[in-house]
């Protein structure tokens, strides 16, 4: 596997006012459980960001084959 390089991935970061106000319409919409399932996935997509090469392949093993997997 190649180095990925760190500039791919895309920092979210909000101001303190904005967060809280996010986090007051999570609760009062009930939607807290979906957005702990975006944040796994947004962190997912991070990963497979880092490991993938220049032509934007992820190469892994799966048990005694290996394999790519191409993201587009």
């Amino acid at each position: 596997m190649s180095d990925a390089p760190e500039n791919r991935q895309i920092p979210l970061e909000l101001n303190p006012d904005a967060a809280a106000e996010l986090d007051r319409i999570k609760s009062e919409l009930g939607l807290e459980r979906d957005v702990q399932v975006l944040q796994r996935a947004m962190a997912l997509l991070s990963m497979a960001v880092k490991l993938m090469d220049e032509k934007g392949r992820i190469h892994v093993k799966d048990g005694d084959r290996a394999r790519r997997i191409h993201l587009r």
